[in-house]
């Protein structure tokens, strides 16, 4: 899908009152669709990142030397909240920058990705992103159904983590990376209904923690009481809005103990959200959609590989 760094077929880069500039849906969007897909400026390998800062320096400046014009004024034009005076190519890039799992190394570059930067914030984003490997570019997808004219946000914290669940650590770590306060849907809440968010957030961090293991030791009804925590887990991150990502972790753990215990019913409703979930995330004709229609429709095969 062609696009440029301002525009493309559905969506557009604008000003946003109180957030600077942002990107807005041109047409009604539908939950699982392909947005646009965003190709690297330049990626920057995790061997770059030492204790020399010149060489992180030196290999910017080198990657920057290489644009075009067009795709130099796209990297200048995106937010530096690390330096403290005029913008520098090392305050964009670590304001900017988007870990990318590529399957022929097994550590994690770095990728100056100039339309997905643009995409503000939210603690419960309406869309979500994926690194497509095979054809080197990020695709951003609808997490849910878009109007018109609304603003496109990503989540630029991962929510599952220690230290990132509450309101108030979500805002400090975002006023201190990347020096704004959030005003998102979420954290605009009235105080009894964003104080029962942080309660059922804190939960599902707990619940996190849990070890889903089966051993013999335990009694059936033990056994029950893992898979209802495993089902109580995967409600709250669908719930909250969470990445899909983690929310097809839980679902992956729910089908495992499900088909375990013999509850086949159980296991064949969680296959089917798992296979609508990766289509929003993956694509619907991607291998992980195919995984858990497997799953949905060979359980036995797909258990025991």
């Amino acid at each position: 899908m062609a696009n440029t760094f301002r525009e493309g077929r559905y969506w557009r880069v604008e000003d946003v009152p109180g957030k600077g500039k942002g990107v807005l849906a041109r047409e009604n969007l539908k939950i699982g669709e392909l947005i646009f897909q965003d190709f690297p400026l330049f990626i920057v390998p995790s061997a770059v990142h030492t204790d020399s800062s010149e060489q992180l320096d030196d290999y910017l400046e080198a990657q920057l030397q290489d644009l075009c014009l067009e795709a130099k004024e796209a990297f200048w034009d995106l937010t530096d909240s690390k330096s403290q005076g005029p913008k520098s190519s090392r305050g964009i890039y670590f304001t900017n920058c988007f870990s990318i799992k590529q399957t022929t190394t097994v550590e994690y570059p770095t990728a100056m990705l100039p339309i997905l930067a643009r995409l503000n914030h939210s603690c419960r984003p309406n869309t979500e992103f994926h690194w497509n490997d095979e054809l080197g570019c990020d695709e951003l997808r609808a997490f849910r159904n878009i109007s018109q004219g609304e603003e496109l946000t990503n989540c630029y914290l991962d929510l599952t983590i220690k230290g990132r669940i509450t309101q108030q650590e979500r805002r400090s770590l975002l006023k201190s990376g990347y020096g704004f306060d959030c005003n998102c849907e979420v954290c605009s809440l009235p105080f009894n209904l964003l104080e029962q968010d942080d309660k059922l957030r804190v939960e599902a961090f707990n619940l996190s923690q849990t070890c889903f293991d089966l051993k013999d030791s335990l009694s059936s009804e033990e056994i029950s009481n893992v898979l209802r925590t495993a089902e109580r887990w995967f409600f709250l991150r669908k719930m909250l809005g969470y990445k899909v990502i983690h929310q097809l972790e839980a679902a992956e753990v729910v089908w495992h103990l499900a088909m375990l215990l013999g509850q086949e019913q159980t296991a064949l409703n969680i296959s089917r959200e798992g296979e609508v979930l990766a289509g929003i995330r993956y694509g619907k004709e991607s291998i992980e959609v195919e995984n858990w229609k497997e799953k949905r429709l060979n359980p036995v095969k797909s258990l025991i590989g």
